[in-house]
């Protein structure tokens, strides 16, 4: 199907409607003129009324002539005029039709009374009866007609340019996207959309949308960026302690290799779990049953465990707050990803002091004495793929995750808290 611009479906369309209101205006005009005509025919034939009955009183004729124009007729017979109809011609009205075996407009008005003895009689009125006031109706009418087509020719030349200034904001955007390369998700300028609201508007989402896949993208870059430190730490823990293995038979010593290596293992299956369940579609996650369960002060320690050597040779405690009868429907392989991420990363910013984990039944926080949040701990180069975990993960399981500096010291507190509005399941 053939697509038109919007500037041609704008023109076309005027155009129709122009030309319908000008169609409509020339039979109003040709009505008018018509029900002129017929009035004026028809005070003509009353002014030669009296005339002709008398004068068919004073004579046994059938046909009288009253002028050049008016006839009087008793026979209807007679009449050489296109009108078969006469016994129901209305009474004392006039009508107009044509002589018989006429090619041309040759028009004549019949008019059908009553004379002196109650016997029909037909007045006919013939020739070109048009008179000075006729011709100057019609003239002026004609001036009408003229003004009318003028009128519509400059409001197709006006309608042209209005539709191309309405759609040249829409033209100026198509061709900025056209002309885009591959991968520009650059800003559009808010130039290219005129005076009009609804371009401004149409620019200012896609600017939004542009700037939405933008973070994406930078999303991603920095998800790959840091995700590359957090595999290699538990496959060179991996990697170092099979090398020990070989070097050693000391049972004690095997086991805590073998340790060692169940708990690199266990770090990157959660790893890989957590990536894994923040690919799922978020209607699989909304529409799954919400199972709440128990959580001690065991399941932490072992969380707290995994990052305990982050606090090697450094002046750090760390304190468990754990509220009686605490639960969740958050499972523990998501729990520990999304904790231990955020255990980390206080670790690795607290050189001195001490470090809280709080829980109760709202949710959980994290409170360090560290640099707090203006400055990134040295040396540290997967620091910021933690806070970027506890964010998808709190925007896809509904949680509520805040990061602020604590007032009138140093460090940060990190809060999770749980929607209330779950359904048990």
């Amino acid at each position: 199907m053939r697509k038109y611009s919007a500037k041609h479906l704008t023109f076309i369309y005027f155009s129709i409607v122009a030309l319908a209101i000008i169609i409509v205006h020339a039979l109003v005009i040709d009505s008018t003129l018509d029900s002129i005509e017929n009035l004026l025919a028809k005070q003509k034939i009353l002014s030669a009324k009296e005339v002709a009955i008398n004068s068919l009183d004073n004579t046994n004729s059938t046909k009288v002539v009253i002028t050049d124009r008016i006839t009087v007729y008793t026979n209807k017979e007679d009449i050489d005029i296109n009108y078969t109809d006469f016994f129901n011609l209305p009474l004392d009205t006039t009508i107009e039709v044509f002589k018989k075996d006429s090619y041309v407009e040759n028009e004549a008005f019949v008019y059908r009374t009553l004379d002196n003895h109650g016997k029909s009689i037909y007045i006919v009125l013939t020739g070109d009866f048009t008179d000075d006031s006729e011709r100057r109706i019609f003239f002026m009418e004609s001036k009408t007609i003229g003004s009318s087509l003028l009128l519509m020719l400059i409001s197709f030349f006006i309608i042209l340019k209005i539709s191309q200034r309405i759609t040249e904001p829409l033209t100026r955007l198509t061709e900025n996207i056209s002309n885009r390369k591959q991968g520009d998700i650059s800003q559009i300028p808010d130039s290219i959309s005129g005076n009009t609201q609804e371009s401004a508007q149409l620019i200012e989402t896609l600017n939004a949308n542009y700037q939405q896949i933008e973070q994406l993208i930078e999303r991603e870059r920095s998800f790959t960026r840091y995700a590359s430190h957090e595999l290699r730490t538990p496959l060179m823990i991996m990697k170092g302690a099979t090398k020990l293995l070989d070097q050693s038979n000391d049972p004690v010593f095997i086991q805590r290799q073998q340790k060692r290596l169940n708990d690199a293992v266990q770090e990157m299956s959660d790893f890989v779990d957590t990536l894994l369940s923040l690919t799922r579609d978020e209607s699989d996650l909304k529409n799954s049953a919400i199972t709440y369960r128990s959580i001690d002060v065991t399941e932490l320690e072992r969380i707290i465990e995994t990052h305990a050597h982050l606090l090697r040779f450094k002046k750090v405690s760390y304190r468990i707050e754990l509220e009686s009868l605490t639960t969740t429907y958050i499972s523990e392989n998501i729990l520990k990803v999304l904790i231990g991420n955020l255990i980390k990363n206080a670790f690795n910013c607290t050189d001195e002091g001490e470090i809280i984990i709080s829980m109760n039944q709202e949710g959980f926080s994290i409170i360090d004495s560290g640099i707090g949040l203006d400055e990134k701990p040295r040396g540290v180069e997967g620091f910021g793929l933690g806070l970027l975990i506890v964010r998808d993960i709190s925007q896809r399981y509904d949680l509520t995750f805040t990061l602020t500096n604590k007032e009138g010291s140093y460090g940060c507190i990190a809060t999770v808290l749980y929607n209330k509005n779950k359904e048990i399941s």
